[in-house]
């Protein structure tokens, strides 16, 4: 299994625009409004990721056994809908991806002991693609 790099410097470019779906198949959906960017560097090269306007997200897909230790909402919601565009469009594996989920948390502010159970379930329960 191929080494994931090193995720740092991970800058939210954009502020986040939402509209909330009201029919939603798979519970509360949001819509972007509008393009979203993040920064970050992998190893020794930097990356400007987009997630398009458009792009539908439910946030965080949290079981309801861990509802009531981390809310689907929060200060995580910016992670989350960058790993939710990842999962779907695959541009790196899942494992990178996980770890650019955690380094978004970090500078969204997200507190350690909630990061690191949200970025466990992502590694080890969320999509899986990539070696």
């Amino acid at each position: 299994m191929a080494a994931s790099a090193v995720i740092t410097k991970f800058t939210y470019l954009d502020d986040l625009h939402l509209v909330r779906h009201t029919k939603g198949q798979r519970g509360v959906q949001f819509v972007l409004s509008k393009e979203y960017r993040v920064s970050f560097n992998m190893g020794s090269r930097s990356h400007v990721y987009y997630v398009p306007g458009g792009t539908v997200t439910d946030f965080a897909s949290i079981p309801k056994l861990a509802q009531g230790i981390v809310s689907a909402l929060g200060n995580h919601i910016e992670a989350a809908v960058v790993h939710d565009h990842m999962c779907y469009n695959r541009p790196w594996t899942s494992k990178t991806a996980a770890n650019i989920f955690n380094e978004a948390m970090r500078a969204g502010g997200v507190p350690a002991w909630k990061r690191i159970i949200m970025y466990r379930a992502v590694l080890h329960f969320g999509p899986q693609w990539g070696s």
